[in-house]
């Protein structure tokens, strides 16, 4: 969109140019007619405002210092798990800085309503408390997604809270590491940390395709240095996450 907007500006400036240039030409060649003259010395004065405010809104966003989204004090820790509350609480007792979403709780599927793209940007407008979600992970430093191991991908309930949090994402389209992903819409980048339990029936083979599968993800979300961690029962998990 800012390559397009520049491109509309280049073109208008150009025109700008043009008119400015016609303006001082035919003032002097249509002297005798001096109302002619004077609407020409009219139109060139206003050309040339026009231009100085497409150039100040042309160099506005390349002068401009880029903000992040997110300052260094509010980067945190979240963490995206399906895992049984009598898993997850002795499990994530005393880790500071750190938010929790539990894929299990009561949540409506994604409605490809695109609302949170177009209408409410960053929000979905389904407000069972994964509306946030998208938000939640601009905001986080370090994403960590915990699933069992189904099929070879995420669970059921992963993949949905996953799809749920579209919003983070834009609705348009870029080339990145060669591939066709969409535009983040927030300027945070972290890393990206999957740990699937009841794993140990996967082989090599498949463990190296869902590690991909989990990368594509990672770059989906602009997210850098995607880890994938298999484990087999769930009680490893304390000894593993870090």
């Amino acid at each position: 969109m800012k390559k397009l907007g520049h491109k509309i500006i280049k073109c208008f400036l150009t025109a700008c140019g043009v008119l400015f240039i016609a303006g001082m030409i035919l003032p002097r060649i249509l002297a005798e007619y001096r109302l002619f003259a004077l609407l020409f010395w009219i139109g060139n004065g206003i050309t040339i405002l026009i231009a100085i405010f497409a150039v100040i809104a042309f160099l506005n966003p390349i002068l401009k210092k880029k903000t992040p989204y997110i300052t260094e004090v509010a980067k945190s820790t979240l963490i995206l798990h399906d895992l049984p509350p009598e898993v997850a609480e002795p499990l994530f007792t005393n880790m500071p800085n750190v938010k929790f979403f539990c894929a299990t709780n009561k949540m409506a599927f994604c409605k490809g309503f695109y609302d949170c793209w177009l209408k409410k940007p960053g929000i979905c407008v389904l407000h069972d408390g994964m509306h946030n979600l998208g938000k939640e992970i601009a905001q986080c430093d370090t994403f960590i997604v915990i699933s069992k191991s189904l099929y070879g991908g995420f669970s059921r309930e992963t993949k949905n809270a996953l799809d749920r949090s579209i919003s983070y994402i834009l609705p348009f389209f870029h080339v990145r590491n060669r591939e066709l992903h969409h535009h983040t819409r927030y300027d945070n980048i972290g890393t990206m940390r999957v740990y699937f339990y009841s794993a140990d029936g996967l082989s090599e083979m498949e463990q190296a395709a869902v590690s991909e599968m989990v990368k594509a993800v990672g770059v989906n979300l602009d997210r850098q240095g995607c880890e994938t961690i298999f484990i087999g029962d769930v009680t490893e998990l304390s000894e593993v996450l870090v």
